[in-house]
């Protein structure tokens, strides 16, 4: 079974996620970007969910240790936006190497569509 972590600092996010994904992946959860490296590094996950605003390691951040470590590993970046723009965080994250940016809210619909295309049809 393929292995999923989310990284947001919303429990009710995490868990909306988790449920949603929960019957076809292990699902792994962080409550911020340094637990999420942290559960990264001793995990070793197939995909990475990740919010942008988040206290202490923020998700930029975080995709970037991520992509750097383990470019091989997909990430999905969200974000509702902060100071600036959604859109904009979305951008910078591509550029760091996340493969599919989504903003909030998003139908998990979309979510599982993205997870499933990256993951590819053999993991279920």
């Amino acid at each position: 079974m393929k292995r999923i972590l989310i990284i947001d600092d919303d429990a009710d996010v995490r868990t909306t996620i988790s449920d949603a994904l929960a019957e076809e992946y292990e699902v792994i959860e962080a409550a911020n970007g340094a637990d999420g490296i942290a559960q990264f590094d001793a995990r070793n996950p197939d995909l990475v969910i990740c919010d942008v605003i988040m206290p202490d390691v923020d998700g930029l951040e975080a995709v970037r240790y991520i992509c750097g470590h383990a470019p091989q590993t997909p990430v999905i970046l969200v974000s509702g936006g902060g100071r600036i723009g959604a859109a904009d965080y979305l951008r910078v994250g591509a550029a760091l190497g996340a493969r599919k940016c989504l903003a909030k809210p998003m139908e998990i619909r979309e979510l599982r569509e993205a997870v499933t295309a990256l993951l590819g049809a053999e993991s279920k």
